[in-house]
């Protein structure tokens, strides 16, 4: 079943700060809506977590903003 997710959503699910989840849009995280109104399908972000194309643009993005973390 397709589940469209605000930001807020995607923030609270995973986790992450706010600028994690610019972080991730600028790496190529798929959205759709424009302005106040950015949605995402948890599918597609648990795909685009786990595809090996990006797996290291997104362990960058993580450790930029969590340095302590492995």
């Amino acid at each position: 079943m397709q589940k469209d997710l605000r930001s807020r959503d995607v923030i609270k699910m995973f986790g992450i700060s706010k600028q994690t989840l610019y972080n991730w849009r600028k790496a190529g995280l798929p959205f759709s809506g424009s302005g106040q109104t950015l949605l995402y399908d948890e599918a597609k972000i648990r795909y685009w977590l786990d595809n090996r194309d990006n797996s290291e643009k997104v362990e960058e993005v993580i450790k930029s903003n969590y340095p302590d973390k492995k």
